[in-house]
């Protein structure tokens, strides 16, 4: 079948067809119901059981063709079933299912939820093309959540996870590296989300999770009855109470229910922030993690392996390895060891939120190791760094505007976008930061080449004063 799609009308009762002329009608593939696209694809060649089914052929069709050019119809349907899923089919793939490599040293994956099917898409990396497509053997699919190599399946007939686990992340009850096809996730330390996956009917289980939450080597996810947590927890960032690893899903020790919004997590290299808004509007912070010197700005040095409460209102808080920022009515704080700011006057090791002497009204921060980047009232902004090995600190100013801060937390590289360029900052190995001399840069220089670094990081979200325009 080498032509499009189509029907030609010929009926002279049509209101459209009078005086005996022919009207032709052209519809696309993808016009038709979903339903209707995957029995078509079935009698093409397409079978839903299949597995895994090589299609070199890909792309020689237009998404609005079946098109076949001798070869066994399976080869080439699958081709057009991949370009149809990949590129228009905005109306049944959920854009929170694509993403980028499964697992270092592997072809990267792409994923696609279509009509409650997840197909995967591996590439040749040196061809730069797709060279192979599978279907994942799951009951159908409603909602897909990746990030960092891991997946999360939410079906119809329960949760199931699939990809990096070093950390026991997936909640499966190991710490496999990787897991290679998807795997049910259980309950056994979370008796209350079995009972109430129990409680569904068969075909209704994928709507206990509500959401899931993915941060590098750990999870969290969000029930009607809490939020629980898988995954490292070395600092004892999950709030579960303890330090070990968790490798099933634990609840996580926050206060019961309120009126109002449910908790938010925001999860942090060594720290997280539980976020919820009152019934009367006002915000909430409790925040567990690393507490070694008093950064989480609690006025102790204990460890905090259950959420706390962040004492004070604030528009925003951002804990880091050896401090956290808070920022209120812009105005800017400090809690821990700060020793970026160590040059300001006035700034020194706090247990409790101290103010940063600065003379102009903070509207933006920037937090990460080993760098604080401030934008005032005054045009341009400041970065203060310190070179961790030596101790040794910088203070960097630009009249240029800030529009842009972006970080490969991994590799130790920072970037930063201003009105005339971009800037560099951290590990400078193999000229990673776009720079040639130095291995590592602690203090923002022009980079005049940006490296392919740059496209697999990531923003960096400020604190933001709330009566900032922007």
């Amino acid at each position: 079948m080498n032509e499009p799609l189509s029907s030609t009308i010929e009926n002279d009762s049509s209101p459209r067809a009078t005086n005996g002329e022919a009207h032709e009608y052209h519809f696309s593939f993808l016009d038709l119901p979903v339903s209707m696209q995957w029995l078509l694809m079935i009698s093409a060649g397409v079978s839903p059981d299949a597995n895994a089914v090589s299609t070199p052929l890909w792309p020689h069709c237009d998404v609005d063709y079946l098109e076949y050019d001798g070869v066994s119809a399976d080869t080439d349907a699958l081709p057009f079933l991949s370009t149809a899923i990949w590129g228009k089919h905005k109306a049944v793939c959920d854009s929170e299912a694509v993403r980028h490599g499964f697992t270092e040293g592997r072809d990267p994956i792409s994923l696609r939820l279509f009509d409650g099917r997840v197909f995967t898409m591996s590439h040749d990396t040196l061809l730069d093309e797709p060279v192979s497509f599978s279907r994942l053997r799951i009951p159908r699919a409603r909602a897909l959540y990746t990030n960092d190599g891991s997946l999360f399946i939410a079906t119809e007939r329960g949760f199931y996870a699939q990809g990096s686990n070093s950390c026991g992340q997936l909640g499966l009850g190991q710490t496999t590296a990787i897991v290679d096809s998807p795997s049910r996730v259980s309950f056994p330390d979370a008796p209350e989300v079995a009972e109430l996956e129990a409680s569904r009917l068969l075909f209704e289980r994928h709507a206990v999770i509500e959401h899931v939450f993915l941060h590098a080597d750990m999870t969290i996810i969000q029930t009607s009855v809490g939020l629980f947590g898988a995954g490292s927890n070395a600092n004892g960032q999950l709030g579960v109470g303890d330090e070990a690893c968790v490798n099933t899903f634990r609840p996580i020790r926050l206060p019961p229910p309120q009126p109002g919004a449910p908790f938010m997590p925001t999860a942090f290299p060594t720290a997280t922030i539980f976020t919820r808004t009152g019934a009367d509007g006002r915000v909430l912070r409790y925040v567990t993690g690393r507490n070694r010197t008093g950064q989480l700005g609690l006025g102790h040095t204990d460890p905090v392996t259950t959420p706390a409460r962040v004492p004070g209102e604030w528009a925003g808080v951002h804990p880091c390895s050896g401090f956290t920022l808070f920022l209120r009515d812009g105005r800017l704080f400090t809690s821990g060891q700060p020793r970026q700011l160590k040059s300001l006057a006035g700034v020194h090791d706090s247990v409790d939120p101290t103010p940063v002497p600065l003379t102009d009204r903070v509207r933006e921060a920037y937090a990460q190791d080993p760098f604080i980047a401030v934008v005032t009232d005054k045009p341009g902004f400041t970065v203060y760094s310190t070179n961790p090995r030596t101790g040794d600190t910088f203070v960097w100013e630009s009249s240029q505007r800030l529009q842009l801060v972006t970080a490969h937390q991994k590799k130790q590289n920072w970037w930063f976008e201003a009105d005339q360029g971009w800037f560099g900052l951290g590990t400078n190995r193999d000229g990673r930061l776009g720079l040639g001399g130095p291995g590592m840069v602690w203090k923002p220089t022009p980079v005049s080449v940006m490296q392919s670094n740059f496209d697999d990081s990531k923003p960096v979200d400020p604190l933001r004063t709330p009566a900032d325009p922007r």
